[in-house]
């Protein structure tokens, strides 16, 4: 199939109609993965487009954009409105977990940058109105898969092995038995 047709959706209350989430300008779904207390929403942006190879055979390109959304921001249609978190890189990324607004009302997102090269990190400012993002700042290199806590610990997938970096910036490799990977 050539578009994603992926929704996300919010319920703000239980029994409420849900709200839909609005992908990025030209895109056509959204995969949402993680929200915090403040009602932030952070994944990803999809958009699909055929073209052609070196050989000249009908090929589709998928991509993928992370994006965060705000409860309580939304468009004419009464979608939530995307921020786009890539930088408008236009190469592969995803957020995959946000924590809590601190003191200062930042939220830290994790995801995967492919123009970062592995796990990275976004800091949201989340005081009112649609997020604001700075970042992206690489944290693992060929680091996936990644969530975070409040304290700012973040946990990730490294050639199939689990890892954590603390906030502190103290990087573990996390043992595992024999043929196993991790999952996050």
């Amino acid at each position: 199939d050539l578009l994603y047709v992926t929704r996300g959706l919010c319920w703000t209350n239980p029994g409420a109609d849900p709200i839909e989430l609005a992908p990025l300008y030209g895109d056509s779904g959204v995969e949402p993965h993680a929200i915090n207390a403040a009602g932030v929403i952070v994944g990803r942006s999809l958009h699909a487009y055929r073209t052609l190879d070196e050989e000249g055979n009908d090929v589709v390109i998928k991509t993928s954009t992370a994006a965060a959304w705000r409860i309580g921001e939304v468009n004419e249609q009464g979608e939530l409105v995307a921020v786009d978190l890539s930088s408008g890189s236009g190469e592969f990324s995803t957020a995959f977990d946000i924590n809590d607004c601190d003191g200062a009302d930042i939220a830290q997102v994790v995801g995967f940058a492919k123009f970062a090269g592995g796990t990275v990190t976004w800091d949201l400012d989340c005081s009112n109105g649609l997020p604001v993002p700075a970042g992206p700042e690489l944290l693992v290199y060929h680091g996936i898969k990644s969530r975070v806590n409040n304290l700012g610990d973040v946990s990730g997938e490294l050639d199939n092995l689990p890892y954590r970096l603390l906030a502190d910036g103290t990087f573990e490799e996390l043992s595992v038995p024999r043929r196993a990977t991790a999952e996050v």
